[in-house]
């Protein structure tokens, strides 16, 4: 993924599953070749604090990246997806408070992200005594997230998880954008409510749609509905002028820090989305860093 503030471009590493966390030793190289080669790129490694080994791999990381300043933190809850019966019921906030102290002695002065989905107010108080980033998800519900979150942060920095898609002018990308993310929708609890709220089992659904997706199947027009609208709500996809209206809302909201995930990977819509960015600065006022 890719993440503008400040004039500095982050290259988040946004893995979850522990078999595939980045090694200190691995770290340690990506970091010396961006060190040499891109010297305004920013590494961000992602953490989930209700892992069991979420202290000694915090522990371990940041052991690397005080020898480095390109390198620094996300501290995410962390998706029941990827954790282990007894992870699941670990107290997330708790968890937040101990890899936050940990990971602010040895990173003094460099902005830590903390990720808010599903987190409280215990966890928002964490946020300020550490001096992190609050991370929000691009959400139906964000401009009350925010709200939430500087009643007890105050009006600092904020940053914003993004799923997009770049594309020309006369495409519609509707069609592919909800390929790509109806999974993702499904595991907001507002889509889950409307949809039974329509009569849809949702964990019927999804089996459904898995099926369906495989077989090439249509799926009823009430569902595809619903879903276009819900990842309206949770990406941005279209031209440069969609994502220029966008980014100059997401600046009067107070984000000032996006995190992209390309739902293509590929390297033109990572150059696409960075263009935009730029032009989005450069339109009218100044709107998003690049």
């Amino acid at each position: 993924m890719i993440c503008a503030r400040s004039g500095l471009e982050y290259h988040v590493i946004d893995s979850e599953w522990k078999e595939n966390y980045i090694t200190p030793n691995e770290l340690e190289n990506l970091l010396r070749l961006s060190e040499d080669h891109c010297s305004n790129l920013k590494t961000v490694v992602t953490i989930s604090v209700r892992h069991t080994c979420c202290l000694s791999r915090t522990s371990s990381l940041v052991g690397v990246m005080k020898e480095y300043r390109n390198a620094s933190l996300c501290l995410v809850a962390g998706n029941r997806t990827y954790l282990d019966e007894k992870e699941a019921e670990r107290s997330a906030a708790r968890r937040l408070v101990d890899a936050a102290r940990v990971a602010r002695k040895h990173l003094e002065d460099r902005p830590i992200f903390a990720g808010m989905e599903r987190l409280g107010k215990k966890a928002l108080e964490t946020v300020k005594e550490y001096r992190l980033v609050p991370f929000l998800l691009m959400d139906k519900s964000l401009e009350d997230n925010i709200v939430r979150v500087q009643k007890v942060n105050g009006k600092g920095s904020l940053a914003l998880y993004l799923p997009y898609l770049t594309t020309s002018d006369g495409h519609d990308a509707t069609t592919e954008v909800m390929g790509r993310l109806w999974k993702y929708a499904l595991r907001r609890q507002w889509v889950r409510s409307d949809l039974l709220k329509r009569g849809y089992d949702p964990t019927l659904l999804e089996n459904t749609l898995n099926q369906d997706q495989a077989e090439g199947a249509l799926i009823d027009n009430g569902v595809t509905d619903l879903l276009v609208n819900a990842v309206r709500e949770l990406s941005i996809y279209g031209t440069t002028q969609d994502f220029i209206r966008s980014f100059e809302k997401l600046k009067q909201l107070g984000i000032n820090t996006v995190i992209g995930l390309p739902l293509r990977e590929e390297e033109e819509q990572v150059m696409t989305f960075s263009r935009h960015l730029q032009r989005a600065q450069e339109h009218r006022q100044p709107t998003l860093s690049r």
